[in-house]
């Protein structure tokens, strides 16, 4: 995703939903990723509650710049799926 693209990208979602994410746990895993559990809460444009969550938010990390961003489902126990 080129930069340009990624923001063009997050333009739309932020038109259509308002996130709201609070970090929990940030976990370096020595293999380049940083992983950072947070509660991550969606509504619509209308203050309608659509997710209420914990996911894990994984930066894939090369010479301090970001080369990929995943998020991944937190299970009920409080662990990375």
């Amino acid at each position: 995703m080129t930069t340009s693209h990624g923001c063009s990208y997050w333009k739309r979602q932020w038109a259509s939903i308002h996130p709201h994410v609070e970090p929990v746990e940030i976990s370096p895993n020595g293999r380049g990723e940083v992983a950072i559990k947070v509660h991550q809460v969606v509504r619509d444009l209308k203050g309608n509650l659509l997710a209420d969550r914990l996911v894990t938010h994984v930066f894939q990390m090369r010479n301090v710049l970001i080369q990929r961003f995943d998020i991944r489902d937190v299970d009920q126990s409080g662990k990375q799926k």
